[in-house]
């Protein structure tokens, strides 16, 4: 039996995902570098949802971009978990957006998966 990691073509679906969310996200990046209201033209703030499970039930992690910062919640999986909002002042050079990349994709090198169904990049 041939390892699939091994076939050409063969990719994470982690990766398969990840990468349109990284792009809708770069193409963002200008926009609100320049205006931060820019992310309340949108039809929804843009929202990353990732779990790591775990034999003891795993965790999540939810970062939402908004026009004032990120917000994000995490926790053990079934929990409400602990918010926290990051001021813009705070954000990578000052863009929410471009924060919400740089920690979707720490998070992603630390073992975490997108949650398709609960991920929204308008």
């Amino acid at each position: 039996m041939q390892d699939d990691a091994a076939s050409p073509g063969w990719y994470p679906a982690n990766q398969l995902v990840s990468g349109p969310i990284i792009q809708r996200l770069d193409q963002y990046i200008p926009a609100v570098q320049n205006d931060p209201d820019f992310l309340l033209s949108l039809p929804q703030y843009p929202r990353i949802a990732l779990e790591s499970p775990s034999a003891s039930g795993g965790k999540f992690w939810l970062g939402v971009a908004m026009e004032t910062g990120i917000s994000v919640r995490w926790g053990k999986l079934g929990t409400k978990g602990t918010v926290k909002h990051i001021p813009i002042t705070q954000c990578k050079n000052k863009n929410p957006v471009l924060e919400l990349k740089h920690r979707l994709q720490s998070k992603m090198n630390n073992g975490y998966n997108i949650i398709p169904h609960e991920t929204v990049v308008p």
